[in-house]
């Protein structure tokens, strides 16, 4: 197993480190189809990403009915650990998945919860955090009392926080990522409206959810997944980059390989169970996946999305992860489809994922 321990931010790369990067990357001279045999499946999805209709990719993976039918891998730049780097990616190759993280977060947070290491949602989340002395905190406010792990899981707490910069409001995710006390910086910032009044997309959340679960189980949240969730995956190879708090980067450390990322959607898909196990609970699951009547976006640090069709519905639940990281569940299809890019500067690009597998990979799903 390879679990590398990096304290490193997005777009910072530690000096001491550096050989290590230019050592991870594994290459692939030949053909970075991964197996020789696959059936010639899916040909107009590969012909619509080869002749440039939608942005490059480095990876693509698409399961259904529990067989893998089409696993592609490119060339391409990337991100490692931000620094620039070409790369010819393959089955074994680690790639960051960025904002996926959060979703496997999720996943753990259902887990301990069930376990009773962390108690019932409803909870305020402060009380989780007595060793910060919250109570005597300046600043800290009866809307910061309120902030409950229900608020945490579906980004509805309410904080006043800014995932970029902007002339009048700091990029609270770059300070979290310089704050030595990461779960402290998060409490200090001041509340913008009352928890569970609006969705607003940030990296708080998870960072406190991540913590809450070290508390709760005495070990930090890779720790924790390797017993709880990859063991029984049997995922072995990875990477989960540190805070400067020492700390799991809960909100975007992960990296795996895409064929790992496709065991993680296969769990949820399959409700949670894995060879015969309840990896994580199937009314955790159900719960997150509830689309209620198309009114939820965000549910337990994954996306719900409706990619339905006049042939058949298609409501879908995705881990989504800047670049171009994406986890797509569709369980109407029985299927699951990953993608890895490196869009981290292009927003469009990386969201063109959602138009490939709407417009061109579910016809086929649709179509067997």
């Amino acid at each position: 197993m390879v679990c590398f321990r990096w304290r490193t931010s997005h777009d910072t790369l530690l000096p001491a480190f550096a050989a290590c990067v230019l050592a991870i990357s594994s290459t692939y001279a030949q053909d970075r189809q991964a197996t020789t045999d696959q059936p010639r499946m899916f040909e107009s999805v590969v012909s619509s990403l080869e002749q440039g209709d939608f942005p490059p990719q480095h990876a693509l993976l698409i399961q259904q009915h529990g067989e893998l039918q089409l696993e592609r891998y490119w060339s391409g730049p990337d991100l490692v650990y931000g620094r620039p780097a070409d790369r010819d990616f393959g089955p074994d190759d680690l790639h960051g998945t960025r904002s996926c993280t959060k979703s496997v977060v999720g996943l753990l947070v259902g887990i301990a919860v069930h376990e009773g290491l962390l108690p019932v949602l409803e909870t305020p989340a402060h009380t989780l955090f007595p060793d910060l002395g919250l109570e005597n905190q300046k600043g800290f406010s009866a809307k910061h009392r309120e902030v409950t792990l229900e608020h945490l899981l579906t980004m509805t707490d309410g904080f006043d926080w800014q995932q970029h910069e902007s002339d009048d409001h700091p990029n609270n995710e770059a300070e979290l990522e310089q704050s030595d006390d990461v779960a402290a910086y998060v409490w200090s910032q001041p509340m913008k409206r009352a928890p569970g009044e609006a969705f607003n997309y940030n990296s708080a959340a998870t960072a406190l959810l991540a913590r809450a679960v070290r508390r709760g189980s005495g070990r930090d949240i890779e720790a924790f997944a390797e017993e709880k969730l990859f063991g029984p995956l049997q995922i072995e190879h990875w990477e989960w980059l540190h805070d400067l708090d020492n700390e799991p980067a809960a909100h975007f450390g992960l990296r795996l390989t895409p064929r790992d990322m496709l065991k993680v959607g296969q769990l949820v898909l399959q409700d949670g169970e894995w060879n015969g196990k309840q990896v994580v609970p199937a009314a955790w699951i159900k719960e997150m996946s509830d689309h209620a009547n198309g009114t939820r976006k965000y549910r337990y640090q994954w996306w719900l999305e409706d990619f339905s069709t006049t042939e058949q519905p298609a409501r879908v639940v995705a881990a989504f992860g800047r670049g171009g990281q994406s986890i797509f569940v569709l369980p109407q299809q029985d299927a699951v489809v990953v993608l890895t890019a490196g869009h981290y500067d292009d927003n469009r690009a990386a969201g063109a994922r959602k138009n490939l597998v709407r417009q061109v990979i579910l016809p086929e799903l649709l179509a067997r």
